[in-house]
């Protein structure tokens, strides 16, 4: 979200509407914000997951990410990481260790 400026207060005429104004405007704003708007992230949408397959994801941030947070798991399969032994500045890994198949999202962040 887009905020407007808070505007240099020169006489006390407007004072308090202006920061009235901003008030609520950050108000706002900020109860809008997403997931991603907080935190360096990125996520993968709808992967599939055989049983037993390791998938590799670009990482798309220019760090090792230090987490993930699986947001879609279809099937309530376990999902490992494999104890981030895999993950570099180009690429991270997933590894469905369930005995199905699953479809997931994950989000991976710092």
């Amino acid at each position: 979200m887009k905020f407007r400026g808070i505007k240099q207060i020169i006489t006390s005429v407007n004072a308090w509407r202006e920061i009235s104004d901003a008030l609520r405007d950050l108000y706002t704003g900020l109860g809008k914000l997403s997931f991603s708007d907080n935190f360096e992230s990125f996520e993968v949408l709808n992967v599939t997951l055989a049983a037993g397959e390791t998938k590799s994801f670009q990482n798309n941030l220019n760090f090792i990410p230090s987490k993930y947070i699986i947001s879609r798991n279809s099937a309530g399969m376990a999902i490992a990481d494999n104890g981030f032994s895999n993950w570099s500045l180009s690429q991270v890994t997933l590894k469905n260790i369930g005995a199905s198949s699953t479809i997931i999202s994950a989000i991976f962040l710092r």
